[in-house]
């Protein structure tokens, strides 16, 4: 399965408690992550919906 453009906005903008407790490491550690990466690698404004649609 790939990670579409799609899955990352779902991931960087899901509410930490979708990811479990809010006293939950894991849950922490996992939103800690996203944030880097968001930080890494800004979401781009392609307007190119193709690079979102599954590869079949």
């Amino acid at each position: 399965m790939r990670t579409t453009g799609a899955h990352w906005l779902l991931l960087l903008t899901a509410e930490p408690e979708a990811f479990g407790n809010r006293r939950s490491q894991r849950a922490a550690s996992c939103c800690e992550v996203l944030e880097q990466i968001l930080a890494q690698h800004p979401p781009e404004a392609s307007g190119r919906p193709e690079e979102d649609a599954p590869v079949g």
